[in-house]
């Protein structure tokens, strides 16, 4: 990842990042809970500290899940957008970005506000590296026509499943060559039944 963000700061209109851990810039529209939240909530809190710095950028509250990484010590923004079709949004996202000095922006969801305006604040902001996460086969969600014309300033897209990076080449029309496929991992840990579960059970 570092020789990545490297090699895109030297690209027209890429600033440089700051220095130390990568700062990466995660944008969404708010932290309920859900699949997707409690999946970002994991990888937010296991990312390496001493390679990667996260950053949390809400379009609208934090809500449940997104207090709970601002209290366990993750900057976190909210409220970017303040009322339906807020159009100083964009100029918010880019500014907090610039700021950060983020190396990194990832949204995360397909289409919507959180993705076009994502990706566009982080193009604006000079940010070197642009990834979109989308979490979805087509239902509920799609890329509208103005995300998928960002296409063109998103470095890669994350794919959780070979099929899903086939439905988002059939589906999207987006390149191959651009969709990584990162399984979601699962905390065996977290989900081992204990002692008094087995016993309960009669196991």
């Amino acid at each position: 990842m570092n020789d990545r963000v490297a090699k895109q700061q030297t690209r027209p209109g890429r600033a440089g990042a700051a220095p130390g851990p990568v700062r990466v810039a995660f944008v969404t529209t708010s932290m309920g809970v859900g699949g997707a939240e409690r999946l970002l909530v994991e990888l937010i809190r296991r990312m390496d500290r001493t390679h990667y710095e996260p950053i949390l950028l809400c379009l609208k509250e934090l809500d449940v899940l997104g207090e709970q990484l601002a209290r366990a010590g993750v900057r976190a923004y909210a409220q970017l957008s303040r009322h339906r079709g807020d159009m100083s949004v964009l100029a918010r996202l880019t500014r907090i970005l610039r700021r950060e000095r983020a190396a990194v922006v990832c949204t995360v969801g397909t289409g919507g506000d959180r993705s076009f305006l994502g990706r566009l604040g982080a193009r604006c902001a000079g940010v070197p590296v642009i990834v979109s996460c989308p979490h979805s086969m087509g239902v509920p969600d799609r890329f509208e026509p103005p995300n998928r014309l960002l296409g063109a300033i998103t470095d890669a897209y994350v794919a959780v499943a070979r099929l899903q990076k086939q439905y988002l080449v059939r589906g999207e029309g987006l390149p191959p060559n651009k969709i990584h496929v990162v399984h979601n991992g699962v905390d065996v840990e977290q989900f081992a039944p204990g002692v008094h579960d087995r016993e309960a059970l009669a196991l």
